[in-house]
């Protein structure tokens, strides 16, 4: 299941309001929920923001070499800018403001205005798509994938993948209290050493833009 290309936009303003856009919720630890996500970041986080915003502009551009075809971080302040790849660490005075950043794409999603999860049973036998925040979206589910890979601590014991997908052929409007069971009939033997962990894609709008997102329950991506 090769991910989808990335998409993932944060904007930060002056007074500490956010918006954020998140399609690969799995590349974050815990992996999050896949949408739009808008609020004001908590005094401290303002703070620790602030002060590194302002050490890195202090310092000259930062252009790093990307690996092809790898992910890359981008981020401006003003007239200050910095390219890098997205598992690469930076140099000073940018390394603590990029940490930071990447960070937030996962712990801003506490916010979330209209946005999707995958959920996964505590059993481990079933899995749904839950619809979050208070606004609702439209989903493209025709090219729905699901997957359930069993864990034994850092060993993958089975991987299975649904034949069929169950998407609707006609895009669905997901709003508050909306969810989607998913196909999830993988016979995995369970026990208190193993886990179960769901990988799912398939296609949200923002506005009239398909933007193809990839999910998971659990894990930061497979090992």
């Amino acid at each position: 299941m090769k991910p989808p290309p990335d998409r993932e936009n944060l904007q930060i303003e002056d007074d500490g309001s956010f918006s954020l856009w998140r399609s690969v919720g799995w590349t974050t630890s815990p992996p999050t929920a896949a949408g739009r996500f808008e609020g004001r970041l908590e005094a401290a986080e303002r703070q620790k923001l602030d002060k590194l915003v302002k050490a890195a502009a202090k310092g000259d551009n930062l252009q790093m070499k990307v690996k092809p075809d790898g992910a890359i971080d981008r981020l401006q302040l003003g007239q200050k800018s910095a390219v890098l790849g997205a598992n690469d660490d930076a140099d000073e005075p940018w390394y603590a403001l990029v940490e930071l950043l990447r960070e937030l794409l996962g712990d801003l999603t506490r916010a979330p205005k209209a946005a999707v999860a995958l959920k996964v049973a505590p059993d481990g036998q079933s899995a749904h798509l839950v619809h979050q925040g208070q606004e609702a979206l439209r989903l493209d589910l025709s090219n729905l994938t699901v997957r359930a890979v069993l864990w034994e601590g850092y060993l993958n014991q089975g991987d299975w993948r649904a034949k069929e997908a169950a998407g609707a052929s006609a895009p669905v409007t997901a709003g508050p209290g909306w969810s989607l069971e998913l196909p999830f009939d993988h016979h995995h033997d369970l026990n208190d050493k193993r886990e179960v962990i769901a990988y799912a894609t398939f296609t949200i709008f923002d506005g009239t833009t398909p933007v193809p997102v990839s999910l998971s329950s659990g894990r930061l991506k497979p090992v």
